[in-house]
C-alpha cells in the first residue's frame, strides 16, 4: 500500500502549479479541503504541506482552520496508514479512525490562481 501511495503522492505533487518550496524542499500550497466523516462533509480553504524530504516522504499536513481541526479530525497524514489516490488534479485520502471519527475521506484540491 505504501509504495502505491507514494506513486499517487508524486503524481499529485507534480500537478500543483502554485506552491512555495520551503528551505528544506517541502512544498506549501493553498487548497480547498473537503473532509467527509459521519455522514457529513465540511469544506474549508487551508494551507497544506507536502513532505518531500527523505524522513516521512509522502506525508501530508493540513493546517487547522475554523471548521477543520486536529481535535476532531486527522490532519497529519502518512502514506503508511492512509490510502492515497490522485484523480482530476486532486488527492483523495481515506482511512478508518478508531480513536476519533470512524471512516473518513479527505479531498485536497490545490487552489489555482489565474491572471
Amino acid at each position: 500500500m505504501e509504495a502505491q501511495n507514494i506513486l499517487e503522492f508524486d503524481k499529485f505533487k507534480e500537478s500543483i502549479t502554485y506552491m512555495q518550496v520551503l528551505g528544506n524542499g517541502n512544498i506549501l500550497f493553498p487548497a480547498t479541503i473537503a473532509y467527509t466523516y459521519n455522514g457529513q462533509t465540511v469544506v474549508e480553504k487551508l494551507n497544506v504541506k507536502l513532505t518531500t524530504t527523505k524522513f516521512n516522504y509522502g506525508s501530508v499536513n493540513i493546517d487547522e482552520g475554523d471548521v477543520i481541526n486536529s481535535e476532531d479530525m486527522h490532519l497529519k497524514i502518512s502514506p503508511k496508514f492512509q490510502s492515497y489516490a490522485f484523480k482530476d488534479g486532486a488527492l483523495f485520502i481515506d482511512n478508518k479512525s478508531k480513536s476519533k471519527i470512524g471512516f473518513y475521506k479527505i479531498t485536497i484540491t490545490p487552489i489555482v490562481f489565474t491572471k
